[in-house]
């Protein structure tokens, strides 16, 4: 019932990586800054709840699972699961962390197109 260390150190910059991106490109359609504590008010317990970390994944309906799996929560938080609680190979969450490096670079460069295309409108 060991951890994965080395899984672990690669997980959490691959998420981290993944979260920012996704926030540039959230940014990016906001007016002003205090708009994103406005969504985050309305979101986050939503959010939390679909990650699988308060109830069991399996145990929602399954198009809940569906917009679950999506998220890069979701897919990180059953990453952790998986490598802290079962010791899994890192071999194992490579998927995974792939799924959100993909997420995380897409997020990246939409928000880098929106921001370039709206600099010169002052």
């Amino acid at each position: 019932r060991g951890g994965n260390l080395l899984g672990m150190l690669l997980a959490v910059p691959v998420f981290i990586y993944t979260i920012i991106g996704m926030t540039c490109l959230f940014a990016s359609f906001l007016d002003l800054p205090e708009r994103a504590g406005h969504v985050i008010v309305f979101t986050s317990i939503p959010l939390f709840f679909l990650s699988g970390a308060a109830w069991p994944h399996a145990a929602m309906p399954t198009w809940m699972q569906v917009v679950g799996e999506i998220l890069p929560s979701t897919q990180i938080v059953q990453t952790f699961i998986q490598l802290n609680q079962m010791g899994v190979p890192t071999t194992l969450i490579l998927p995974k962390l792939l799924y959100l490096g993909m997420i995380g670079s897409l997020c990246f460069f939409l928000a880098y197109r929106r921001l370039i295309s709206n600099c010169g409108t002052f």
